[in-house]
């Protein structure tokens, strides 16, 4: 079966085919791979270009219930789409957002006892779901170690007057795909001191989460933290670019051919002429830009009737275009992220040829490309 989102076609998109049955396989793999950690999943940024509410869905049915995300919509669109579950959020700026969340069941991150103090005073009807974060190496969001005892204390007095109530302790590693590195371990053992020292001001019996896609797939962790929230590789990509054997890409990314025509040795091609056809050539004009997400550099290729099509001349906001054989039709298919025939391109390899990490490729995916589910 497919399922179509509806979304508003303007002009020419991307196609992206979001292979749910592939997904709830890498998480069953990770789940595997983090025991005896349970699993969340992170679904912000709509899921990194998957579809956050298909995705979510998928991942309760397979018995994940623990989401993440970054905004107080991105919260409020998995409730209002019916997405049961713990659905925590990263980060607020007022009293209001907090007040939101909490009315939708939505656990708020507090990394500093000015944002605990807002949500112990926000005004929320009931007691309001908190995660505490701890700044265990990232230097990001989270309280340092050395104030983690004073949050834990305000917590408690928190949760004793019905404001708050604790369902979390987090942290985040900063260098986990990268296996050599000691940092991960330096941050396990200051998260387990965090965590001793909250126990000691009578925080206890509380979940606990550090790991990444990364510390699941290169690490292992003390059973005093109970899980684990995975994000890229849940999709089926590496942080660190690597092919694993039990997580495969879920999104197909595809664009519609608009037009194909021959041009004569010397022939400019597109903004700059940043190249010049050394020879006569059948160029053909691909709908998608890097309004959509196809990124503005060379050596990119496409696969288009099995074969490899190099991009020519500069990628523009809503089409670019590109070599291709005789044969070539308007209407033809070219797959920008996935398989076809000979040809394959996966996030990772168009990362490496754009100088950027796979999850600005894949966040850079618009809102103009329309998702289907199979």
């Amino acid at each position: 079966m497919v399922i179509e989102l509806p979304r508003v076609w303007a002009g020419q998109v991307l196609r992206a085919r979001v292979d749910l049955h592939t997904f709830t396989g890498n998480l069953t793999a990770l789940r595997e791979a983090s025991a005896p950690q349970s699993l969340g999943l992170v679904v912000k940024a709509n899921a990194y270009g998957h579809g956050a509410v298909p995705v979510a869905r998928a991942a309760n049915d397979s018995g994940i219930s623990d989401l993440y995300v970054a905004t107080v919509g991105e919260a409020l669109e998995l409730r209002h789409h019916g997405i049961p579950g713990r659905v925590t959020l990263f980060l607020f700026e007022s009293a209001a957002e907090v007040r939101e969340a909490s009315e939708a069941g939505v656990a708020v991150v507090c990394g500093s006892l000015d944002q605990l103090e807002q949500v112990v005073s926000a005004g929320a009807r009931g007691p309001v779901l908190v995660v505490l974060e701890v700044d265990s190496g990232m230097a990001r969001n989270g309280v340092p170690t050395s104030e983690v005892s004073a949050l834990g204390a305000a917590a408690c007095r928190g949760q004793r007057a019905g404001r708050i109530h604790v369902v979390e302790v987090m942290s985040h590693l900063a260098r986990a795909d990268e296996p050599e590195s000691t940092t991960t371990m330096e941050q396990t053992h200051l998260f387990l001191a965090a965590l001793e020292s909250l126990s000691e001001v009578g925080l206890r019996d509380v979940a606990t989460s550090l790991a990444n896609s990364a510390g699941v797939m290169f690490h292992s962790f003390d059973p005093a933290i109970t899980s684990a929230r995975v994000g890229l590789a849940a999709y089926g990509i590496t942080p660190a670019g690597t092919e694993l054997p039990y997580v495969r890409p879920v999104m197909t990314l595809e664009a519609p051919v608009l037009s194909v025509k021959a041009i004569p040795a010397g022939t400019g091609v597109s903004y700059g002429h940043t190249w010049i056809a050394p020879q006569d050539t059948l160029i053909a004009v691909v709908g998608g830009g890097y309004a959509d997400g196809v990124p503005r550099v060379n050596g990119l290729s496409v696969g288009i009737g099995g074969r490899a099509c190099p991009v020519r001349g500069t990628v523009n906001m809503d089409q670019f275009m590109v070599e291709v054989s005789p044969g070539t039709r308007r209407g033809d298919v070219a797959v920008i992220i996935g398989t076809d025939g000979e040809f394959r391109q996966t996030v990772a390899s168009i990362a490496t040829i754009a100088g950027r990490s796979p999850y600005e490729v894949l966040t850079a995916i618009g809102g103009r490309t329309r998702l289907t589910y199979v």
